[in-house]
């Protein structure tokens, strides 16, 4: 008889293991794997992996490789138990199924926290487990591992990016000022959280207001993760953006997307596409639903909305938001306040 809360531990540990990969494995789920065995009266963690870089190797090699770096053998997977955040995959793609993988290493358990909804496995992978014998339990802590692999699920159901809206609201949810083009309600702990929460993502999105007003970099300015580029995203259905912004002048070094309408000024049009910007045209540039698209389209699997109320009003009442980052601050705007609650006004 199974151990439910040791199986609960360790499961957490796979889940808490996959978010150290969110946003950095392209188009594969960001998926934790653990082995544990039974070793000296006690079961013992001999191997853990995550989905690559990239997406690839998957976690299950990783955690079958890291066996034999840890200082064990590939006999003391045998009769071990897998842990894994996602149903291991079934079909050949760029790399063999990990479920065959699972298979030859002699693994008798396996313990799965989510299906995978890709229609190449969706069971399948369960399927060949079954088959070969091991005993194969799936849905433990689904609700913590889908917080996790979010962006997948939404990516595979809807063909679209998964959307995270980021909000600082201050006293009586306040979000800002209809007079006070600039007004700091977070502070430095926030904006340090901020930076930290933008190398989930692959994308950064504002509206063109936000980008003349305040100049930013929008850059993930945390140590060790400086290499993580996020793609700009500039709202701006007439190209009013400055030409010496700080977004336009690093677009050759770090991509800048700006979305704007098709009837726009066609000179400046091509002085931001040779300074490196890319433009894409859209009848509609709070048509949400078609921008996602378009931006899935495009390989970016995940957006941080960071935009003023216009945007967040734009994104709330268009039904796609996935998340909510909320920064709460004492922070008393007084003169002419924009409330929170009227982003969901129509």
């Amino acid at each position: 008889m199974q151990n439910i809360e040791q199986d609960k531990r360790f499961m957490r540990a796979a889940i808490n293991l996959s978010s150290k990969s969110v946003g950095v494995t392209n188009e594969n789920p960001a998926v934790g794997a653990i082995i544990t065995k039974f070793i000296d009266g006690q079961d013992v963690i001999i191997g853990k992996g995550v989905t690559s870089k990239t997406g690839r190797p998957h976690a299950e090699q990783n955690a079958l490789e890291n066996v034999i770096t840890t200082g064990y053998t590939s006999d003391n997977i045998k009769g071990a138990t897998l842990y894994v955040t996602l149903e291991p995959c079934s079909h050949y793609g760029k790399t063999p199924p990990c479920a065959e993988a699972i298979i030859k290493s002699g693994i008798k358990r396996v313990v799965i926290s989510l299906k995978d909804i890709d229609s190449r496995v969706c069971g399948k992978g369960i399927e060949m487990l079954t088959n070969a014998g091991i005993t194969t339990e799936l849905g433990l802590l689904q609700a913590e591992a889908y917080n996790v692999q979010s962006t997948y699920f939404i990516n595979k159901l809807y063909n679209r990016s998964f959307v995270t809206l980021k909000l600082a609201l201050g006293k009586n949810n306040v979000i800002g000022s209809k007079i006070i083009s600039k007004f700091s309600i977070s502070n430095n702990l926030s904006k340090q959280i901020s930076h930290d929460l933008r190398r989930c993502y692959d994308a950064i999105l504002i509206g063109v207001n936000t980008a003349i007003i305040d100049n930013p970099m929008l850059t993930c300015r945390i140590d060790g993760v400086e290499n993580h580029k996020l793609v700009r995203i500039v709202l701006d259905s007439n190209l009013r953006i400055n030409l010496d912004s700080n977004l336009v002048k690093t677009a050759k070094h770090q991509e800048l997307i700006i979305i704007c309408s098709p009837v726009v000024n066609i000179e400046k049009k091509e002085l931001l596409k040779n300074k490196g910007v890319k433009i894409f045209e859209i009848d509609d540039i709070y048509d949400i639903k078609n921008i996602l698209g378009l931006l899935y389209e495009n390989n970016i699997h995940s957006v941080l909305v960071e935009g003023g109320a216009q945007i967040a009003k734009s994104f709330i009442n268009s039904g796609y938001v996935d998340k909510f980052a909320l920064f709460n601050s004492c922070a008393t705007i007084d003169k002419e306040p924009i409330y929170g609650c009227m982003v969901s006004q129509s």
